[in-house]
């Protein structure tokens, strides 16, 4: 009975001390860190720190640590309150009457070993999880297996970032260039055909394939405006660039990359599309 009378002061307890280390006691490890106090191998998960001041590493923390301790401590509040007896009876008065009372059977519940179970591998998946997205270990780092994917968590550090891509040249005066995505020339999609020009152009006749795929597109792009699956000009040729960013905190060359022509196709010399 004393256990339970202590499980809610507990609970909030544990609340206060989490929000205590989100808000001043992690804020305040990292101004040390940053400043080069502390373990080293903590000093080095500060990515960048020469380039960064220590209250954007702060801002970062808060803005992870923040959303995850407030899932927490709804949690540990609902817990808190079906501790006490007058609450716990509300709520399954309130469970009984949207099931429909004693005229639908209610199920035997599972043994308690199997309750415990059960609720110690929730705690365990979700804690894991929400720990991995406050901490945002990096690439090749990851303490959890059930956490965010890490192909979407990785940061490019590499420069420059190179990449082919399809540009259709519209047949006006004067002609522009628009980026053959998805929607334009579907089911092929971008990350597809990037895979596909990446072979293209390690193979022997690398000429015949990318000239055959630029045609496909061109083709492609043609059927499905005539048929109506989109509004855009006619094209008068398709043409693969090879584009190359540099990699910099502003992502300064983010809209206007370096080109290279790798390869063009004229609609006229265009044959029958693939199906």
């Amino acid at each position: 009975m004393r256990g339970r009378r202590l499980a809610p002061v507990l609970i909030l307890a544990g609340v206060a001390v989490l929000w205590v280390g989100v808000e001043i006691a992690a804020p305040a490890a990292i101004r040390n860190l940053h400043a080069g106090r502390g373990p080293v191998a903590l000093q080095r998960r500060l990515e960048g720190r020469e380039r960064h001041s220590a209250e954007h590493y702060v801002t970062v923390w808060l803005g992870r640590a923040r959303p995850a301790a407030a899932v927490l401590t709804v949690a540990a509040l609902l817990a808190a309150a079906l501790t006490i007896p007058a609450a716990r009876r509300s709520f399954h008065e309130a469970v009984h009457r949207a099931t429909g009372g004693d005229s639908v059977p209610q199920p035997e519940p599972p043994p308690r070993p199997r309750r415990i179970a059960v609720a110690g591998l929730a705690v365990l998946f979700a804690g894991g999880s929400l720990v991995e997205l406050a901490i945002d270990p990096p690439y090749r780092g990851e303490h959890w297996p059930f956490s965010q994917y890490r192909m979407y968590s990785e940061t490019p550090r590499r420069s420059p970032l190179v990449g082919l891509r399809p540009f259709g040249v519209t047949a006006e005066d004067p002609p522009r260039e628009i980026l053959l995505d998805g929607r334009y020339i579907r089911p092929f999609d971008g990350s597809r055909l990037a895979a596909s020009w990446n072979r293209f152009v390690q193979e022997p006749d690398r000429e015949r394939l990318l000239q055959a795929g630029l045609a496909d597109c061109l083709r492609r792009y043609e059927l499905r405006r005539a048929g109506g699956a989109f509004e855009g000009p006619p094209l008068q040729a398709v043409r693969l660039y090879r584009l190359t960013w540099d990699v910099d905190d502003r992502a300064s060359t983010r809209d206007a990359p370096r080109r290279e022509l790798i390869c063009e196709v004229r609609a006229s010399n265009a044959p029958t599309p693939s199906r």
